[in-house]
């Protein structure tokens, strides 16, 4: 955890620490993003295909790393959220679901499913 101490052991404010972050995190790790219905198959034990282009027919998807580790962090990256936008073809809605992963709602989705 970094704190205001070490930022200024380190000699550095909020705004140079967020940038190195973000730079740093692209280095690290990778975005990882799937159906949510991927994610629980994985947890019950069964192997799911890479997807090429995001599919769900119920919507629900995951972001978080390669990792699996803080990927929460993504909230923070507008270049990881442009992408996601890209493969939702448009608007999205985030539920934070826990600091290692998001939960994305495609808006499309749920706009037609409950105001129909």
């Amino acid at each position: 955890m970094i704190n205001n101490g070490l930022l200024e052991e380190w000699g550095i404010d909020k705004e140079t620490l967020h940038e190195r972050v973000l730079k740093n995190m692209n280095h690290l790790f990778t975005p990882e993003f799937y159906s949510l219905e991927s994610k629980i198959l994985n947890l019950m034990g069964v192997p799911y295909p890479k997807i090429e282009k995001v599919q769900d027919e119920n919507g629900m998807f995951v972001l978080t790393n390669s990792q699996e580790y803080y990927g929460a962090s993504y909230l923070c990256c507008p270049d990881v959220l442009k992408l996601v936008s890209e493969e939702m073809d448009g608007y999205f809605l985030i539920l934070p679901s826990s600091v290692n992963e998001i939960i994305i709602l495609n808006e499309t989705y749920i706009r037609n499913e409950i105001f129909c």
